[in-house]
């Protein structure tokens, strides 16, 4: 179909999903003309009406009767998705248009498809019949649209303006009923129920902007915070930043007077057993100085070791000897218990016996061995006699 000063329009494909009596309903529409011809009840008049209302809509009215309320008259009879799509195209474009109705026209659903590129288009909004044919839904009805049991010629301005022409300016059209119709028209598409209209989406924007631009002020107010904040802390950056330097100067002097205290300690120590070994010097020399003579030879030091070494050996013999004498008393002091208990007659001959044998081991204990001998051989001929005397 063209209208005067519009775009060649061609529909390809209807789709029906559910609409009126029509359920999964699927047709192609070939070029040039397409002809229904079915039997009564078979659906053409609900195919028409789903043709319309994928360009216009469904209009919602609180009125019972069908003949006046559409979206009810054509309310699925078996249930389901209400509505469906076709496809169709322009001097431009090949487009899909989906529309799903509900109760009310705040529930319908609207989507414009490109089929090139199968993404949602622009191009149109849900006033697509208005957009594409510039008429309105009456005009549309009243010319390319006919009821079957209403049927009526007449015309409207939207008509008479497209037929005449006159369109390009539709300021000028003197007509109440077309301003009237097309103040309507554009008080439902700026305000519709539930705000979906262009008002609704305006202040929907207005608020979203609104509540973008507190955002933007609530974050630049942060930031300015952040701002000062960091100032703050390269603030203190710096101060603790010289604090570190100044201590690192203190530690460095502290780990220079460490040092020096322990170089001054060990100086110290050192000068202390220097002035000991200069002490002992001293003593030595003082010692030196009393000598008449020079210090002996190698030949006098032999001598002397060796004098060393015999009086080492005496001390070493003095001291078993004094051991040994103590083992002799306490002999001895057996011998006078024993002597105590001998008769008269032979403790003359004991004592003189005990005497000479103690001194003969004497004499042997200080190397004199044919003395010590002797007396010893003399102590045992006083102890015979003294058993003769015994017996």
């Amino acid at each position: 179909m063209r209208w005067p000063g519009s775009y060649n329009m061609r529909i390809h494909r209807i789709q029906v999903e559910n609409f009126g009596k029509l359920h999964g309903f699927r047709m192609e529409m070939k070029e040039g003309c397409n002809v229904i011809c079915a039997a009564n009840g078979w659906g053409k008049s609900t195919l028409a009406a789903f043709i319309k209302a994928m360009f216009y809509g469904l209009d919602y009215t609180s009125k019972r009767s069908l003949a006046d309320n559409e979206r009810k008259k054509y309310l699925p009879w078996q249930g389901g998705a209400f509505g469906g799509s076709l496809e169709f195209s322009t001097e431009k474009k090949a487009y899909r248009v989906e529309r799903f109705f509900g109760a009310k026209d705040k529930e319908d659903t609207f989507a414009l498809y490109d089929l090139t590129t199968g993404l949602l288009s622009e191009d149109y909004s849900e006033n697509l019949g208005e957009e594409l044919f510039c008429v309105d839904r009456r005009a549309f009805e009243r010319s390319s649209f006919f009821i079957q049991q209403n049927f009526s010629a007449a015309i409207n301005d939207s008509l008479s303006a497209r037929l005449t022409h006159v369109e390009e300016d539709a300021g000028d059209m003197k007509n109440y009923e077309k301003a009237v119709a097309s103040l309507e028209e554009k008080m439902k598409y700026y305000k519709k129920t539930g705000n979906r209209g262009q008002i609704g989406k305006l202040k929907e924007r207005r608020s979203a902007v609104r509540q973008e631009l507190a955002d933007c002020q609530s974050r630049e107010e942060e930031m300015i915070r952040q701002k000062e904040c960091l100032a703050e802390k390269r603030q203190e950056r710096d101060r603790l930043s010289g604090q570190i330097r100044k201590l690192q100067a203190e530690l460095s002097q502290a780990q220079s007077y460490g040092e020096w205290a322990a170089k001054r300690a060990q100086y110290d120590l050192l000068k202390g057993r220097a002035m000991e070994e200069e002490a002992n010097v001293r003593r030595i020399l003082d010692s030196l100085q009393s000598y008449e003579h020079v210090p002996p030879g190698e030949e006098e030091l032999d001598r002397c070791r060796e004098e060393i070494y015999c009086l080492h050996t005496l001390d070493g013999q003095e001291k078993a000897a004094a051991k040994e004498l103590k083992k002799e008393k306490r002999r001895l002091s057996k011998l006078r218990e024993e002597l105590e208990e001998i008769p008269a007659p032979g403790r003359f001959w004991g004592i003189l016996a005990l005497v000479l044998v103690l001194s003969g081991v004497c004499a042997m204990s200080l190397s004199r061995i044919l003395p010590g001998a002797g007396l010893a051989a003399a102590g045992a001929a006083a102890a015979f006699v003294q058993f003769y005397h015994m017996d």
